[in-house]
C-alpha cells in the first residue's frame, strides 16, 4: 500500500497505445469464444 501511496502524490495520466479498432477486435474474439464455450459446457451438463 505504501507504494500507491507514494504514486498517487505525483499521478501521471494514461497515455492509450493500441489502437482502439484492434481492441475492439479482440473483444469481439473474446465474446465469440466464450459463447462457444458456455455452449459446450451447457451441452455437456444435459448429456449427464
Amino acid at each position: 500500500l505504501r507504494y500507491l501511496a507514494k504514486r498517487n502524490l505525483k499521478p501521471k495520466r494514461y497515455i492509450w497505445k493500441a489502437d482502439p479498432y484492434q481492441v475492439l477486435e479482440k473483444i469481439a474474439r473474446a465474446r465469440t469464444r466464450l459463447e462457444e464455450l458456455a455452449t459446450i459446457k451447457a451441452n455437456y451438463d444435459t448429456a449427464h
